[in-house]
């Protein structure tokens, strides 16, 4: 491994060299938190930490698949790869693989976040069983406070231009304390980096590169993640209820091509910045009535009704497996606390402008 990654080291630093041309598009935001008309959503709540073995056993597997990790940066549209590797995260992080560090982390996901979510809800529970045997009323109340904390309680990186500008000049020599620390023994070089990557500044989380993404665990460990991490971490929990889930991604395109006639002569794989994106959770419908995103049987199709756009989903996710039902797009990451330009989603009726998406600029993958 350690020898593979010598040639790595010049796409790392001409990326981390070409990523500033990226980051102006970004509007930093002085938003308030403590917005009075947004005090009803905030749920105060701060898991306790994780243990320090599974912490460095997510460190570990970073390290162990960084090779994988990286190819993540150019992936071909839709990103099946990057989608993937999140389910591999939330089927490792709810319990569904072999392994006592799976074990270890369903653990501290049921019992430091999701039990007291519950019972802030007003839900006693001794297990997540006792959860999934709630009815469609109670998992919608438990599905809300899980969305707004996710969202709210778990903060995106800070947008305040000095901070961008920091999480620049890190980069380059964060990149290249990560090569070092794998082509040479010296610890010194694993710790600089690994503290630029775990840091409860939330500096870097500006920064999208796969090998920054924190699993459900590590995200409600530090309390702070870009959209990936947000979003596997509600997914997570949506999914130990009983509830089914998808991952959603929008990627940031070099050409804005609605119009079809351009769309279409230019190939999928050359159209979006590497490892610049968006991803946001979808939750089916269990029977509530206020699913959105409808599946349409053999066409892509989006719609008017009230003034709102709405868009269909395909007979088949990225990977091939069967779309049914209707869903609900839950954005973890735009909020009135940190960004006013953007409505919230979720339950709420609004949907902002920019869901009115070209079925084909949209990738979405059922997860497990």
């Amino acid at each position: 491994m350690k020898g593979k990654t010598r040639g790595y080291l010049c796409p790392i630093l001409v990326f981390a060299l070409l990523l500033p041309l990226a980051v102006p598009g970004l509007l930093p935001s002085d938003v308030s938190r403590t917005d009075p008309d947004m005090e009803d959503q905030i749920i105060e709540f701060r898991a306790n930490p994780a243990s320090e073995e599974l912490l460095n056993h997510y460190w570990e597997m970073k390290i162990k698949d960084f090779g994988d990790l990286l190819a993540l940066l150019y992936p071909s549209w839709p990103p099946t790869s990057l989608f993937k590797y999140c389910d591999y995260l939330v089927a490792h992080d709810t319990g569904l693989m072999d392994g006592r560090y799976s074990i270890m982390a369903k653990d501290y996901l049921e019992n430091e976040v999701l039990l007291p979510l519950a019972k802030i809800a007003g839900f006693e529970a001794e297990s997540v069983s006792d959860l999934r045997k709630l009815n469609l009323a109670a998992k919608r109340e438990l599905a809300e406070v899980f969305y707004i904390w996710s969202r709210d309680g778990a903060a995106f990186a800070d947008m305040a231009f000095d901070k961008i500008a920091i999480a620049l000049v890190v980069t380059a020599p964060g990149m290249l304390f990560l090569v070092l620390s794998l082509m040479l023994p010296f610890d010194i070089f694993d710790t600089i980096f690994r503290y630029f990557t775990t840091t409860n500044m939330n500096v870097m989380d500006m920064i999208p590169i796969p090998f920054l993404i924190k699993s459900p665990v590590e995200t409600a460990h530090y309390g702070n993640s870009h959209c990936m991490g947000k979003a596997l971490l509600l997914a997570s929990l949506l999914e130990m209820i009983g509830l089914k889930v998808g991952l959603g991604f929008i990627g940031a395109q070099v050409i804005y091509t609605r119009a079809p006639q351009i769309a279409n002569l230019i190939p999928k794989a050359i159209q979006y910045i590497p490892a610049i994106g968006h991803t946001f959770v979808m939750l089916k419908d269990p029977g509530w009535g206020i699913g959105r995103w409808v599946v349409a049987p053999g066409e892509e199709i989006v719609f008017e009704m009230n003034g709102i756009t709405y868009g269909s989903l395909p007979e088949k996710d990225m990977v091939g497996r069967a779309i049914e039902g209707n869903y609900l797009l839950l954005e973890p990451t735009y909020s009135e606390l940190f960004n006013p330009l953007f409505p919230p989603l979720g339950f709420d009726e609004n949907f902002p402008d920019w869901l009115g998406l070209n079925p084909n600029e949209l990738a979405f993958g059922l997860l497990n």
